[in-house]
């Protein structure tokens, strides 16, 4: 996913963060150099996947694809704090912060989204398109993972309080205004429909999704 890489087989940051992931523990087991190539090259191509900052649209949003940002397995800044910490690499840390500093806090005030789509030109970037749902756990999941990581590497309770307000998602915090999670049973539905709709199907993918999700929060309570 990076420059004439990019050009040749497309912009997947989405599979390049889990690439990434599934790679460095590999990597701390082996120091396998070839490995370590590769990470280093996927995680190049997310900061080129990276747009505006703390001041400027999208906010450190990292796309998913060409110039989209898609919620569901949306890892990117996941992968970066993790490979910026094994590798002792600061700007694939700050890129990633540079996401949950400023993208998450902007999608929490103006509403979770499904994807945005992104419309560039010589003036920055702007939104072409917004889908609001169907809202999930597969989407919810990634950035409380990031906030986590964040407040591991940190200690700044803001991460922690980040996290908790994303999670808050499972919780009731939703626009259907009712939990997605029952913590007695592990069921979690599998999302919310345009209108407020729950979907109360409970399939594997979000039972998994939301469990992990309330996993990575009970570690960081107090």
């Amino acid at each position: 996913v990076g420059g004439d890489r990019r050009r040749r087989v497309g912009a997947g940051a989405d599979q390049a963060g889990e690439a990434i992931v599934a790679l460095l523990p590999h990597l701390k087991r082996t120091s396998d150099p070839s490995a370590q190539r590769l990470v280093e090259s996927l995680a190049d191509g997310l900061l080129e996947m990276q747009k505006g900052d703390a001041h400027h649209y999208p906010y450190g949003m990292i796309l998913s694809w060409q110039n989209t940002w898609h919620a569901w397995g949306n890892i990117q800044a996941y992968a970066l704090l993790m490979a910026g910490d094994q590798l002792a690499r600061p700007a694939y840390t700050a890129a990633g912060l540079r996401e949950i500093d400023n993208f998450y806090p902007y999608l929490l005030k103006t509403g979770l989204a499904e994807s945005i789509q992104l419309r560039g030109d010589r003036k920055g970037y702007s939104e072409a398109k917004r889908e609001r749902f169907p809202q999930i756990a597969y989407g919810i999941r990634p950035m409380v993972f990031a906030a986590v990581k964040a407040y591991a590497l940190t200690k700044d309770p803001r991460y922690r309080e980040l996290a908790k307000r994303l999670g808050g998602w499972l919780r009731g915090k939703n626009v259907a205004h009712q939990a997605m999670l029952d913590a007695n049973t592990g069921l979690v539905f599998d999302g919310i429909r345009e209108g407020g709709v729950i979907n109360r199907n409970s399939g594997a993918e979000s039972t998994i999704e939301g469990l992990l999700t309330q996993q990575a929060l009970q570690g960081i309570l107090p």
